[in-house]
């Protein structure tokens, strides 16, 4: 099921909730996707690698701003922000490896349902502090 953007996600930070969009987007492209190989349409091992290259690439660069807005704004939830971040990230890693060998429906699936659920729950609860931190007007 698509994922859609709320108020609720913000975190005062634009950069971050702008980045954010895009990673719920992310999600809604694999949505999509596993829609139209619902439909009949093969697998095509290129267009998973692409995504799964782009969405690594992606969240790398997204992981390491917001990290670094939590350490200069002195937020509290910082450290475990960072420990987070790194257990998504070796999931997602042993997912790539998978998908190299052989992907399936159900693997996307998985990563789908995953990453959204991740998405909501990692937002609602820890990323929002960033608006609450001591030093949230810093940047």
């Amino acid at each position: 099921m698509p994922i859609v953007w709320s108020l609720e996600y913000e975190t005062g930070d634009r950069r971050v909730d702008s980045q954010h969009q895009h990673l719920f987007e992310y999600v809604n492209n694999l949505h999509a996707l596993i829609l139209t190989i619902k439909d009949g349409a093969p697998i095509n091992k290129r267009t998973i690698e692409d995504f799964l290259f782009d969405l690594d690439t992606y969240v790398t660069v997204h992981f390491a701003y917001e990290e670094m807005c939590m350490g200069i704004r002195k937020c509290p939830l910082a450290a475990l922000n960072k420990e987070v971040h790194a257990k998504l990230i070796a999931f997602y890693t042993d997912f790539a490896a998978k998908a190299k060998q052989d992907v399936t429906l159900e693997m996307l699936m998985t990563l789908e349902n995953t990453l959204a659920h991740w998405l909501n729950n990692h937002i609602c609860r820890i990323d929002i502090s960033i608006k609450d931190a001591p030093d949230a007007g810093r940047l």
